[in-house]
């Protein structure tokens, strides 16, 4: 109990502070008697425990009842699909080579035709909206017809569900096991569909690394992991239409039933008698005479009355909300709707197609390519297999009504510059440099002479192109009038005396003119094994940082920082790489006494066999990273933790067996399957590897070294008997005296 020291002294008590009636609150959270069953049903569970495996077994059978038992459902789903989706995206890869961009592009759309990639994507856009997620697995198939057998197995999300989830451990849910951060790691698939009927009561689920596995749903709160229907909130709504509609329909029916009604306004007695609800046949086109006293009236239909158009319409728009879908697309209605409302009505829809699509690279088109490119790299040969080049996906545009309107907006983008026709030809799903490649083989021009004529059709409306070359002569004329003033200028306005170094490199002072030898200094030097600098290239500088002397001779006079621009640009060219390579060939094959086709011969030769060596190491590493199911990254991070394959590690177990499998599978590679643990090791850590190439210094070493090992009379104890002749046809070949007949149709011989 606290004490009030001022009360203890003065024995008066303090006053104590009054607290304030605050009023201030919500109308929505009041517990009301008026809102307490609407609210009955609230619950503060987080995303998975709220989308838990049997709200959303229940909310996907419905959904997929409700989108085949309601035309405006199903039309809706099918409606958002094509325009999702349309004719597929198109890949775009930006590597800076233009060829093998092309390359690139040409391979993927055939492995895209091939699996049927834009039928598995709109299935895909379609379950997600219908049952609130989609998944595909990429996995290998034999049946493609494509040198890249990868495959997207399509599935439904019944498939995966984990049958008992492990109670209170952390990050498992139905289906799905995540890390820490919530990045999804394994995916638990059954083997069958539960509702198949190859299926059996109990399946064990196969669990699936989340690399192989295209996940795409909503994903609108944190830390959710499954979809739910897109349009759950709204699923009643065709249940209470259907309702309307039968009740009408009904009502209409039952007026129709009644031919006439016999009723008399006389007292009762006074009229024929009658039997109540008695009822016989009226046969067609007959005259009748009724009872005496009674009038015939026919029941008036009261449906449908004028409210079941606007409640029919009112429907119709809440179930397509859920999706921005305007009436007239949901309804495929625009009865009532000009141009410029249709077009405002379309525009939240088109965006969040935009934003759908920018989910499906995210989780589906990305993954998938990344798994493509490992696996194109190596049988085209396109580059390192582990980076992935950058790339865009280009979507079909979105229709418009007025393509005139359109496109005289496109052309006044083009011609103020704020849109290109790289862009306009990307919207439209094609490719700029393809298009202008055809173009000029259509018209039988060159490309430049169309990307001219293009340049004049878009920027040269008001002679725009004459008045930049006007600008351009105005500003040479300037420059010369300067350069002239400059060179009528007295002595004493000429350029100081400065000290720098002759080409000799003794010291000099006195002035120095513009492109006179100022300063030596040698360029392109390399480093030996002892780390000194060797070779390189001598050039004079003059004062102004400008080559004078030595360099290339295009170089002679231009600034020496524009010298690596050059040499990119050699490096760059494949012109240049095929000139040094026949210079290298040619010097190499006068050094070994052979003529340039018999040192080509000779390097495609063992080019080739290194080639399939290669390939052997690839395969058998991409086969033991899959019978093992470890990869490189794994090795690093358990050496940098000081293990290794000795280790007892869950994914080890039973290394020593994978590792006699891999080198029973792949005898070439000389492992011994009794003691093969250290090689695999060593073989997957080595990880993927780029083929070899003619272009490199390692090929003409290798023919470098055969061709002495031939001189020197070496001989090799596994050679056997064709290798030896061919060895011997070599060294014959060399000295000039070769008896073989492809040497002596060919002209080997000289």
């Amino acid at each position: 109990m606290a004490i009030d020291s001022v009360a203890l002294y003065t024995g008066r008590r303090r006053a104590q502070p009054v607290k304030p009636d605050i009023r201030a609150r919500y109308d929505a959270a009041s517990d009301s008697v008026e809102f307490q069953n609407y609210w009955a049903n609230v619950d503060a569970y987080d995303a998975d425990s709220a989308n838990s495996k049997g709200v959303r077994q229940k909310l996907v059978k419905r959904s997929r009842y409700e989108a085949g038992s309601n035309g405006y459902a199903d039309g809706i789903a099918q409606t958002h699909a094509n325009f999702l989706v349309g004719l597929g995206p198109t890949l775009s890869v930006k590597t800076g080579d233009r060829s093998l961009n092309q390359r690139i592009n040409a391979e993927w759309r055939k492995w895209s035709k091939a699996i049927q990639l834009r039928r598995k994507l709109w299935t895909a856009a379609h379950a997600k909206l219908v049952d609130g997620e989609s998944f595909g697995i990429a996995t290998a198939n034999p049946s493609v017809d494509h040198p890249v057998k990868l495959d997207v197995i399509m599935i439904e999300c019944d498939q995966v569900t984990t049958p008992y989830v492990p109670y209170r451990r952390e990050g498992v849910i139905d289906g799905v096991t995540f890390d820490q951060y919530g990045n999804p790691l394994i995916y638990d698939i059954l083997p069958q569909h539960p509702g198949s009927q190859w299926a059996v009561y109990w399946q064990d689920p196969k669990p699936v690394a989340a690399r192989y596995v295209l996940h795409w749903f909503h994903c609108r709160r944190p830390q959710q992991h499954r979809g739910v229907p897109e349009c759950k909130s709204t699923m009643q709504v065709g249940a209470s239409s259907r309702r309307w509609r039968e009740a009408t329909v009904s009502a209409a029916e039952t007026a129709a039933s009644f031919a006439a009604l016999l009723y008399t306004e006389m007292p009762p007695g006074d009229a024929e008698p009658v039997a109540p609800f008695s009822t016989l046949e009226i046969e067609r086109r007959m005259m009748a005479a009724l009872p005496m006293g009674y009038k015939a009236e026919q029941m008036q239909a009261q449906h449908p009355n004028a409210s079941y158009d606007s409640f029919n319409r009112a429907q119709i728009a809440e179930l397509a909300r859920p999706k921005n879908m305007p009436y007239n697309m949901a309804a495929c209605d625009s009865s009532q709707s000009n141009y410029a409302s249709g077009r405002l009505d379309f525009q939240p829809y088109f965006t969040g197609v935009d934003i759908e699509r920018a989910d499906c690279e995210d989780c589906v088109l990305d993954k998938l390519f990344r798994q493509w490119w490992r696996e194109a790299a190596l049988v085209f040969g396109f580059g390192d297999p582990r980076d992935v080049p950058e790339h865009q996906w280009d979507w079909p545009n979105h229709p418009v009504a007025d393509v005139g309107t359109e496109a005289s907006a496109t052309n006044v983008k083009l011609r103020n510059g704020t849109l290109t026709l790289r862009q306009v030809y990307a919207d439209a799903g094609d490719d700029y440099d393809e298009a202008v490649e055809t173009m000029a083989r259509d018209y039988g021009v060159s490309v430049e002479k169309i990307k001219e004529t293009l340049l004049l059709a878009n920027f040269n409306a008001t002679n725009q192109i004459g008045s930049i070359a006007q600008a351009d002569v105005q500003r040479d004329v300037a420059q010369t009038n300067a350069q002239s003033r400059a060179a009528t200028q007295k002595p004493s306005q000429q350029p100081q005396a400065v000290e720098a170094c002759d080409c000799e490199g003794e010291p000099i002072t006195g002035s120095i003119q513009a492109g006179e030898c100022t300063k030596w200094i040698t360029y392109g030097t390399g480093t030996d094994d002892e780390g000194n600098r060797t070779g390189g290239r001598k050039m004079c500088l003059d004062s102004d940082g400008n080559i004078a002397k030595g360099g290339p001779k295009s170089m002679s006079g231009k600034p020496f920082s524009k010298l690596g621009q050059l040499f990119k640009k050699i490096n760059n060219n494949p012109a240049a790489h095929q000139a040094r390579f026949e210079r290298t060939v040619k010097q190499n094959a006068q050094e070994f006494g052979m003529t340039p086709e018999q040192y080509k011969e000779l390097g495609d030769e063992l080019w080739n066999e290194e080639l399939g060596r290669h390939r052997d190491r690839e395969k058998a590493k991409q086969y033991a990273r899959k019978v093992i199911g470890i990869t490189q990254a794994d090795i690093d991070r358990w050496e940098n933790a000081g293990l290794d394959y000795t280790s007892r590690q869950d994914k080890l177990r039973g290394f020593d067996e994978y590792a006699s499998m891999v080198a029973q599978q792949f005898p070439e590679l000389g492992i011994d399957p009794n003691d093969a643990e250290s090689e695999v090791w060593d073989l997957v850590k080595e990880g993927v590897t780029p083929p070899p190439s003619k272009n490199s210094d390692e090929y003409h070493q290798k023919i470098a070294d055969f061709v002495q090992s031939m001189r020197r009379g070496r001989t090799y104890e596994e050679l056997t008997p064709e290798q030896e002749a061919e060895r011997q046809r070599i060294r014959d070949m060399e000295f000039g005296r070769s008896n073989h007949p492809q040497d002596i149709e060919g002209g080997a011989n000289g």
